[in-house]
């Protein structure tokens, strides 16, 4: 193992020392470099984009995704925003004078509409001899107090109505807003719709947005952020229409989607700052001299410039894990610098030239740095083979910029002190604090080794044994804070309405006409009413509505509107008769069911917003149940945005075993590389391990899920966890082969890397911790529990660390003398 490593080892050392001599004898080039591709990237930044759609997590041609798209181009859109009004009289002639100016506003006003559904044209049929006819509700508008009331029986005593446009007690009414899922065309009042929005200021649409209006007419697909301006609008209208007596919530996935981009955009605007100046700060305490703040600033802005510049190059949207990109990479980026610098200060103050003072760091430090960046770039990479898209891109993304930091740290640092006058300062003694810490740890781990050891390893087995009642979710939701309005809007809709999110079931009959037949026919109207009837734990089916439904209503119209033949007809060529009426009476009233041929319907499931880890019991039974009813008959296919997210947590979780899996072992091997041995490498893993199973084992002793974010923890912790290890292991061995003196090879690697793993998890620990003043929840536990790692990474290096060196160290010394 050590012939094969030494040679690579040997080979990546003159390959960072050739860099790094250039770099010195041509700075101003290699200044230029720098800023000539930090600079392109920039320029790309007009083209960001933004995309927080719970379709986007998923790659395009991942199933739940192509069916959702075939779904939406043979129905139309599934997804509504809602529009629900609480009134304590619902039917009082004021209530219902805004209901019905609130309709027409919104059918006026909304760009990209297909329908707006209400208690304003809610349909009634009527048959008048062999006509069907289709009439509205409220049509004639009802003008005195017992026409209203005719109404509100009417209202309230239609099944079809109740938990689809209005509460069983009468006091909430719900607008369903349909948005296009294709635009065929574009007419005059559309875009004087649009212009009053305030295009300039949405941060959704891209600037290749206007420039594809043309394109528009050929049928383009309505975007993400054609629909956030629609949400917009929506709200903007709604707004004016709260008063007293009334109360307006707007909810639905549109409206989730639109409020976690707008969260998006404003932590990423909030956070940057504040963990910039964070940093800037500590940055100051520890160097106290421009050159140690404005060097390391320098490199990681230059470093999420090109970054970010790189991402909208390639027009990838930012989703919504990218949140954490700009933090992470200001974070992170710093501890190259902090290594670099504290060395070329220490030797440069102490009176050694300039030039050599930082080829002298350089020296000390290219390896060592070289291989943290690998290994925490290792650790976003395990996600980049992920299905879901989301963490595939911030794996790739993350580890890009990590790679860009390295660049920038060995290129831009040098160049710049070669180049500009660094003030020298008076040697002042080390931190007397610092320096009783580093005095304790050695004193602690090299008297009592087994005692560390053993200590971590019972609170080690402790933590893991936790870690089989870890729970994983994916609730977008959850992600927000329960004050924030959108989850007021989502709990008033459910409580009231019985559901906010809708589930499709589209049922192919595989015959073209297939829908005709009363067979068929009738095992829709079975599953339909096992679905009305479904509740298990805290899932409940509140309405579910489909063709059997206008069939029976039509059947009974058409028969003297005698109750007793609200049912499905018993031949084929009576239900293709009356689906004609139905057609002929009402253009477009069955294209939300049926396809051209008649051989696949739409069966529309209202369901409350629950985590998507409660859904997947019900997605089995539904599947279960369709099977035992249509047997061979239809095939089932189930979309809509519970499908997508029940495939996206399933993602989540063979995500997390591969990525673990994958991290640990690359980094691993990466530990055997730097150390020259693979019973050392895996030595130096245990320090690194350990926080992270205690951190996970918190988790749930916080009852903090594993989810888009959490699941993060452990593959960044492990990446940022082994630089501190790495710098600590690297410097104690040398000088251990130089010295053959164990405690003293502690005290060194303590006294000299041991102060910058001190800073370098103070940066690290602050800058995440800034992400826990987030508004989402999520944000919130991420920041938490990788600040918690670091911290307990830190400990794990001063203390197990030194005491795994004192009990298996020497051994390797002996080992290496062998081979």
């Amino acid at each position: 193992m050590t012939s094969f490593i030494q040679p690579v080892v040997a080979f990546l050392n003159q390959l960072i020392q050739t860099w790094g001599d250039m770099v010195i004898t041509y700075p101003r080039r290699a200044l230029a470099l720098v800023l000539l591709g930090s600079l392109m990237a920039a320029s790309q930044l007009w083209f960001i984009q933004f995309d927080a759609s719970v379709e986007g997590y998923l790659e395009k041609d991942d199933p739940a995704i192509t069916e959702l798209v075939a779904a939406r181009q043979e129905f139309g859109h599934g997804e509504m925003i809602l529009v629900t009004m609480q009134a304590d009289d619902l039917f009082a002639a004021q209530q219902l004078q805004a209901l019905q100016q609130l309709h027409q506003q919104l059918e006026q006003e909304v760009p990209w509409l297909d329908s707006v559904t209400s208690l304003i044209n809610a349909r009634v049929l009527a048959a008048e001899a062999d006509t069907l006819l289709i009439n509205k509700l409220l049509q004639p508008f009802p003008q005195t107090q017992a026409e209203r009331d005719a109404m509100r029986s009417e209202a309230l005593s239609n099944p079809l109505y109740r938990n689809l446009l209005i509460s069983a007690d009468g006091r909430f009414t719900t607008l369903a807003i349909k948005p296009l899922a294709y635009i065929a065309n574009i007419d005059t009042s559309t875009m004087d719709s649009l212009d009053e929005l305030d295009l300039e200021d949405d941060f959704d649409i891209a600037s290749s947005d206007y420039e594809e209006a043309d394109t528009l007419l050929a049928g383009t697909r309505v975007t993400e952020a054609q629909l956030n301006l629609i949400t917009t609008k929506v709200k903007s209208i709604v707004a004016q229409y709260q008063g007293p007596g009334r109360r307006l919530y707007v909810g639905g996935m549109p409206v989730i989607t639109k409020t976690v981009t707008d969260t998006m955009i404003g932590e990423m605007l909030t956070f940057m700052p504040m963990a910039i100046i964070t940093i800037a700060v500590l940055m100051v305490v520890l160097f106290r001299r421009r050159h140690g703040v404005i060097l390391p600033m320098l490199t990681v802005g230059l470093t999420m410039l090109t970054t970010a510049g790189i991402i909208c190059a390639l027009r990838i949207p930012v989703q919504t894990t990218m949140t954490i990109l700009p933090s992470f990479l200001l974070t992170v980026s710093v501890g190259a610098s902090v290594h670099l610098l504290s060395l070329f200060f220490r030797a440069y103050d102490a009176g050694t030239d300039k030039i050599q003072a930082l080829q002298e760091a350089l020296a000390h430090t290219r390896t060592p740095i070289i291989f943290t960046s690998l290994t925490t770039a290792i650790g976003l990479l395990s996600f980049a083979g992920s299905p879901m898209i989301a963490l595939a891109r911030l794996g790739l993304f993350s580890a890009l910029g990590i790679g860009v930091a390295l660049v920038y740290t060995l290129t831009l640092i040098p160049a710049i002190i070669c180049l500009h006058k660094v003030p020298r300062k008076q040697q002042t003694l080390p931190n007397p604090k610092v320096t009783a810490i580093v005095n304790t740890a050695v004193k602690i781990s090299s008297r009592y080794p087994i005692r560390v050891v053993g200590i971590s390893l019972l609170v080690t087995v402790a933590a893991i044994s936790s870690l089989q009642h870890l729970n994983f979710s994916h609730d977008p939701m959850r992600w927000m804070s329960p004050a924030a309005e959108i989850n007021q809007a989502v709990a008033a809709i459910d409580n009231n309405m019985g559901g906010s999110i809708s589930v499709d079931i589209i049922v192919d009959t595989s015959t073209e006409e297939g829908l005709y037949q009363p067979v068929f026919l009738q095992q829709l109207e079975q599953f339909s009413a096992w679905l009305n009837a479904y509740q298990a734990g805290v899932i409940k089916v509140a309405k579910v509505t489909g063709l059997n439904d206008i069939i029976k209503e039509a059947h009974q119209v058409l028969n003297a509107d005698d109750p007793d033949f609200y049912r499905i007809p018993e031949t084929a060529a009576v239900v293709a008769n009356e689906l004609f009426l139905i057609q002929s009476s009402g253009p477009g009233e069955l294209d939300p069911l049926v396809d051209s041929a008649f051989q696949k319907t739409r069966l529309t499931i209202i369901m409350p917003w629950l985590d998507t880890l409660y859904y997947l019991p019900f997605i089995a039974d539904l599947e279960q149940q369709a099977a035992a009813i249509f047997g061979e008959q239809a095939q089932i296919t189930m979309t809509g945005m519970v499908p997508v997210m029940g495939t996206t947590l399933g993602h989540v979780i063979s995500t997390t075993a591969q990525s673990y899996i994958i991290a640990f072992g690359l980094i691993s091997i990466m530990l055997m590389l730097l150390l020259r041995s693979w019973r050392y490498g895996l030595l130096a893993m245990v320090p690194n391990l350990s926080p992270i199973l205690v951190t996970m084992g918190l988790m749930y002793a916080l009852q903090i899920p594993l989810d888009m974010f959490t699941i993060l923890v452990a593959s960044i912790a492990i990446g940022i966890a082994v630089d501190d290890t790495v710098h600590f292991m690297y410097h104690c061995q040398h000088h251990y082969q130089r010295k053959g003196d164990m405690p003293s090879a502690i005290h060194h690697a303590l006294d000299t890397s041991g102060r910058a793993m001190l800073t370098t998890s103070v940066i690290l620990s602050m800058g995440f911790a800034m992400l826990m003043w987030s508004d989402l929840i999520s944000l919130f536990n991420f920041g938490m529990l990788i600040g918690m790692t670091v911290v307990l990474a830190l400990v794990a290096d001063f203390l197990l660390a030194p005491a795994l060196m004192m009990l298996f160290g020497q051994r390797q010394k002996t080992e290496q003398q062998q081979a």
